[in-house]
């Protein structure tokens, strides 16, 4: 894909006139993985730049884990994104921004993710039924501070000394939205310039500003736009949310009481630290809850 000049672009008479603020933004997982549910289009855009593969060599992409919001549960909700394109490879899409405390949780996270996702065949087949898979993090963080920064890497399993490929079925990228400044030509022509700044855009004339410079992002703006209006999924959204502050809240509860009765009883090494590393969780979530538009007061 290759970028384009402005172009004329009609929008639906919502989004034409929808203005200031995005109230649920793209960078808010449940809006994500509502919008991914709903589009096959908006999918396929987003398998063609994270895998760079024309959109023209996309037959099928299908949603393999649907959330049923009638039976949703905001402590059960995995938010993850896993498709299948073509019916023979796996791509699972993951959402991460503020990393505020260490990044080793969402390195370990995030392989064993790809082992489950690379996980599968069914019982009894055998292994050239295999899929290959690849896992896709979007984060705001770097996950190795000491080496040199990129927009977009990829991993892959190689050997130590010759640095030979193991197999190129097993895949990790990462794409980093706070090093938008060194994407690539090959990136730029992927659109993943384009897709960092509609995760990151806050306001609807930023977003029909893409689709402007690139229409294939009209889709990306309307679904947007159909998402937010949905009551049902502001609430979704607002629940998730919600549900992280409880929970770092009764962490953070729970090591108070943790404390209190240590002091009663003349302990107190070790609590402040437990306390001190509550408030940063209940921190990094407000900044969570806050980035995404969302109100604790709601």
């Amino acid at each position: 894909m290759t970028s384009q000049k402005p172009n004329t672009v009609i929008f639906s008479p919502g989004l034409a006139n929808a203005s200031g603020k995005i109230e649920y933004p793209l960078k808010n997982d449940v809006i994500l993985h509502c919008v991914s549910q709903r589009s096959s289009e908006f999918l396929k855009l987003l398998v063609s730049s994270f895998l760079g593969i024309p959109l023209s060599d996309i037959r099928s992409v299908h949603l393999e884990n649907p959330i049923d919001f009638r039976t949703y549960d905001a402590k059960e909700l995995i938010l993850d994104i896993k498709v299948l394109l073509n019916n023979d490879q796996m791509i699972n899409f993951e959402m991460q921004l503020n990393i505020s405390r260490g990044v080793t949780w969402w390195i370990n996270r995030s392989l064993l993710y790809l082992c489950r996702t690379f996980d599968n065949i069914k019982k009894g087949n055998d292994y050239t039924l295999l899929k290959p898979a690849a896992q896709i993090s979007i984060i705001d963080h770097d996950l190795f501070p000491n080496e040199p920064p990129e927009f977009y890497a990829k991993y892959l399993l190689t050997n130590c000394r010759t640095g030979a490929c193991y197999t190129s079925n097993f895949k990790l990228n990462v794409l980093y939205l706070n090093h938008i400044d060194l994407a690539t030509q090959e990136d730029i022509d992927n659109h993943l310039v384009e897709w960092a700044k509609a995760f990151q855009a806050s306001t609807w004339e930023d977003l029909k500003n893409l689709a402007v410079h690139t229409p294939e992002f009209k889709e990306v703006a309307e679904m947007m736009f159909d998402v937010d209006a949905d009551v049902s999924a502001r609430t979704y959204a607002e629940a998730h949310e919600k549900y992280l502050h409880d929970l770092a809240t009764h962490k953070k509860i729970a090591y108070m009481d943790g404390y209190d009765d240590g002091r009663a009883e003349g302990r107190t090494e070790g609590y402040a630290e437990a306390l001190a590393e509550s408030e940063a969780e209940i921190k990094r979530l407000h900044e969570i809850i806050t980035n995404a538009g969302l109100s604790l007061d709601q």
